[in-house]
């Protein structure tokens, strides 16, 4: 059995909450070496994603649990920011089947707001296969997502479906770019643009304010030719991220936008991306932001 193998199904059965006995720490220190085959040090932290394991035991903000769920973070942001930041809503659902899928639009997006990656994306309703996507829909809500990393903000997370409108870069490209602010301390050091994005597949490039390429990640190395234009708002993306970083008050936290014929959206808030377990990072830039990262570090184990 490789490695890679041993952590999904550690994973699988952690969410599956079978691990339940097994202590956070210890928990993490397992899977930690099962994907990134190495030591886990809570003790003395130096990276990026050795941080991201402590403050998963450490840093439990209660308001954290609402702003990863993404229905009630939807309140927070347009109380901060107005609504017209807010990608319109279609309806809420605890139960797929309840879905009135005939007075949903021809285009639509429907997620989960308790977990990561469970987004349905209809580009064409006359081609959606509705039972799929409700047998889709009710097994993700069965997920119990907080378990098979650890992240415990997605614990106090009600389950539930929404839909919203489905918004594009522009009226003439059926495409729509996903921009993760990175931000550290309210305040955010660069952008991962997330792009060609299909059901099994994307491209991450790394820039900085001015939209220089970042060399932070092994793809945006060998996506060198890949042209990806400069948002004309990318200032005021970033302005965004940071509003919402500072508010957040996290010393960590992504914040992931949208730009849609010049307007800026909220997509989510991320404590945690790749779940403190980033392999395709540089092991260097994995140092830079875990220096970027400021905890009170704890010499007692857990």
């Amino acid at each position: 059995m490789s490695k890679i193998n041993a952590f999904s199904i550690y994973s699988h059965l952690g969410m599956l909450g079978l691990l339940n006995w097994i202590p956070d720490s210890e928990y993490l220190r397992i899977q930690f070496r099962l994907k990134m085959h190495k030591k886990l040090d809570l003790d003395m932290p130096v990276t990026m994603n050795e941080k991201l394991q402590w403050l998963k035991l450490h840093d439990h903000n209660p308001i954290y649990s609402e702003l990863v769920d993404k229905y009630l973070v939807r309140t927070h942001i347009e109380k901060l920011l107005g609504s017209e930041y807010i990608i319109p809503l279609l309806g809420e659902w605890s139960n797929p089947a309840a879905i009135q899928f005939d007075r949903l639009p021809d285009q639509f997006v429907l997620k989960c707001n308790h977990d990561s990656g469970g987004v349905i994306i209809c580009h064409d309703k006359r081609n959606l296969d509705i039972d799929k996507t409700i047998s889709i829909l009710q097994k993700r809500l069965k997920r119990k997502y907080c378990w098979g990393n650890r992240e415990w903000p997605y614990m106090n997370v009600k389950p539930l479906v929404i839909a919203e409108e489905f918004i594009k870069d522009s009226r003439d490209k059926d495409e729509l770019t996903d921009y993760k602010f990175y931000c550290f301390a309210g305040k955010p050091a660069c952008v991962l643009a997330c792009v060609d994005r299909t059901a099994k597949s994307a491209n991450f490039i790394y820039f900085d304010r001015n939209w220089n390429r970042l060399n932070y990640n092994y793809q945006t190395e060998r996506e060198k030719n890949r042209v990806v234009p400069k948002p004309g708002n990318l200032d005021r993306m970033f302005d965004v991220a940071e509003t919402i970083a500072m508010y957040v008050n996290a010393p960590f936290v992504r914040v992931d936008l949208f730009s849609s014929n010049s307007k800026v959206y909220f997509g989510e808030i991320t404590f945690y991306p790749h779940s403190g377990m980033d392999t395709t990072i540089k092991p260097g830039i994995d140092i830079m932001f875990g220096n970027m990262i400021k905890i009170p570090i704890k010499t007692n184990r857990r």
